[in-house]
């Protein structure tokens, strides 16, 4: 043991002291450092000189400079920065629609559609007056343009979710690349792992990248012995150590809106997500926004539907010698439609009902569920089983049938069933009108009525001919001059699905519209179902569709929007209630990560004081030890 021994244990408190006082100004500069864990010098005695009777201490060492860190604290973090991603994705989306339908500004969908019964209330108070039938008229085409906005605003907002998903997925992908590459770092800077742990600023860095990614998309992260950390989204690997795998998009349609979902690149294997952003764009886009697209859809389809058919079974002040029909069909031979159940569970892209065990194969038709959650959703036929009466679709339906759901094989917009309607032929000249009948037979006993029987039928009506278009349209003429037609008392709703003498074109709320015939001339609308003069009946069956169950059979026109309106302001309220919670929460967390890993200013200025006189005691021992050996010196 000597002096010069006793220089070199002030040299390591020196040396210690430093990488506190060092450690400490790093906690400093970095206070506000997002993902920043404070640092600590951890100390331990140095060996001490082994002495035969006893130890002699040798200083101190640097045992390591640890972060202060809860990986459980971190881990809840992620999960709850996912979720809370997810819910404000959906609370935006539901604060967007409620904006769309714009429910408390007395110029809504619900108030137009009530203007709009008030017109027909008017034009059956006074069914031959010309400006109360373009008032109606206007009303009508008020309503549709707004079914029409509003629509295009949801597709809006749908295409809007698909660059939001382009641009987040293109995030994920950054950040993932990223993450491998510290991984590298960490593994080489801690030498595969036999120095775990020392590599704070890059542990602290990859840790902040994963709670960014974790907000994109809900993620588990696995750390490896050599300091890797591994992603992954459900149970595919987004980062496996060094190597990251590319998310990137597949672009399908449905029902004519695009939808851009996640993939990976390799295999096309689709994104298991149970949370962050992506997430609820998805949810967002393919549930809240398609749900209220679905029900626009049905409202217009009933809409269209119901005024058809009292506008077609009527007549105006003008009857028809030459009309075509809005709607034409694929093929007229084939049957106009066949209705039927589902009978059994099902996939989303099967359809099975026993009825059909036997029957032709409908293979290339289109079918179109009536009721149930896939209410309006069109598929086309791909194949066939006469054995088990199993349909095959082109694509998926969004929700799984429940038994009993029922649709309809067909071409046309709207439903067409067993039934039977009247042609009304007039002579102008004596004002004698006689009456046919043609029946549109879908009973499914013997033959059942195509779009060349109905040709048929009304081609055999004296003084009318009736013709197809080359396109599949039906085209009816009167073959002298002064006879003129309409149409009475349809049991079938077959005038109202193929458009003839129709209120509206289209069927949804993105293509519905007013007959241009009708805004040419208002004339047409149909008022009476007589040509007695005064008649008002078929005015007042218009005004009657105000209070008439049309929607599900249990819900007017009215009620069906108003619970729209309802159902999205339920949703968002409860949106916004879970959102501030989920904040509330992830702040709790962020909290307690921040009272264990995060820097406190008078804390660190109380260590510095502390380090400081350390120091200076150190650098007064060298002080007494330089005097020491200058005595030593002196005496020699």
């Amino acid at each position: 043991m000597t002096l010069f021994s006793s220089l070199n244990t002030a040299l390591t408190g020196l040396q210690a002291t430093m990488a506190a006082l060092q450690t400490t100004g790093h906690n400093i500069a970095n206070a506000n450092t997002p993902g920043f864990s404070r640092q600590r010098v951890e100390l331990q005695a140095a060996t001490p000189l082994e002495l035969p009777a006893f130890q002699v201490g040798r200083g101190v060492e640097v045992a390591g400079i640890t972060r202060v860190f809860n990986q459980s604290i971190q881990d809840q973090l992620q999960n709850s920065d996912s979720t809370l991603a997810s819910l404000g994705s959906q609370n935006d989306t539901l604060g967007q629609l409620q904006g769309f339908f714009n429910a408390l500004s007395g110029s809504d969908l619900g108030t137009q559609i009530d203007t709009l019964f008030k017109a027909m209330q008017d034009f059956s108070n006074n069914p031959t007056d010309i400006s109360t039938r373009q008032a109606a008229i206007s009303d009508a085409s008020t309503v549709t343009t707004s079914l029409n906005l509003l629509n295009q605003n949801v597709q809006d907002a749908q295409s809007q979710i698909n660059s939001d998903v382009r641009a987040t997925v293109d995030d994920i992908n950054s950040i993932a690349g990223q993450i491998a590459d510290i991984n590298k770092q960490i593994v080489s800077t801690e030498n595969a792992g036999l120095d775990s742990g020392s590599a704070n600023d890059l542990r602290d860095h990859r840790d902040e990248l994963l709670r960014q990614l974790s907000q994109d998309v809900k993620i588990t992260s696995v750390t490896t012995n050599n300091g890797d950390v591994n992603v992954l989204i459900g149970s595919s690997f987004l980062v496996f150590g060094p190597q990251s795998f590319k998310v990137s998009t597949a672009t399908t349609a449905d029902n004519g809106v695009l939808k851009v979902s996640p993939v990976f690149v390799n295999g096309s294997v689709p994104l298991s997500m149970t949370g962050g952003k992506l997430q609820g764009l998805i949810e967002s886009r393919d549930t809240i926004l398609a749900q209220a697209s679905q029900n626009l859809n049905i409202l217009a389809n009933s809409l269209a539907f119901e005024f058809n058919r009292v506008q077609s079974t009527g007549q105006g002040l003008k009857r028809f010698q030459d009309l075509t029909s809005l709607q034409s069909v694929t093929d007229p031979s084939a049957v106009i439609a066949q209705e039927g159940k589902t009978t059994a569970l099902s996939t989303l892209d099967t359809l099975t009902d026993s009825s059909l065990i036997g029957t032709a194969d409908p293979t290339g038709r289109s079918l179109q569920i009536l009721t149930g959650g896939n209410t309006l959703e069109t598929r086309q036929i791909t194949g066939f089983d006469p054995t088990t009466g199993t349909l095959f679709l082109d694509r998926p339906l969004p929700k799984a049938l429940a038994i009993g759901d029922t649709y309809q094989i067909k071409d046309l917009p709207f439903p067409v069933v067993n039934g039977n309607f009247d042609v009304v032929v007039t002579n102008e000249t004596t004002g004698i009108q006689s009456t046919q009948t043609v029946n549109v037979n879908l009973d499914r006993i013997g033959s059942d009525t195509t779009w060349n029987d109905v040709v048929s039928q009304l081609n055999s009506i004296p003084n009318l001919s009736a013709t197809l278009t080359s396109d599949n349209h039906i085209r009816i003429q009167s073959t002298v001059g002064d006879v003129t037609f309409s149409f009475a008392n349809d049991t079938s709703g077959f005038l109202a699905a193929a458009g003839l003498n129709a209120m509206f074109s289209g069927s949804t709320a993105g293509d519905i519209k007013v007959n241009p015939a009708l805004q040419q001339t208002p004339e047409l609308l149909s008022g009476a179902q007589s040509n007695t003069p005064g008649d008002n009946s078929n005015a007042l069956a218009f005004t009657a569709l105000q209070n008439l169950t049309a929607i599900n059979g249990t819900s007017t026109f009215d009620d069906f929007y108003r619970g729209i309106v309802g159902d999205i302001g339920v949703q968002a309220s409860s949106a916004k209630d879970n959102l501030t919670t989920q904040t509330a929460q992830s702040q709790q967390l962020e909290n307690q990560r921040q009272q264990i890993s995060g820097v406190n200013i008078d804390e660190e200025a109380v260590n510095m004081i502390e380090f400081q006189r350390s120091f200076q005691a150190s650098a007064r021992f060298i002080s007494v030890i330089d005097g020491l050996l200058n005595s030593l010196v002196s005496s020699v």
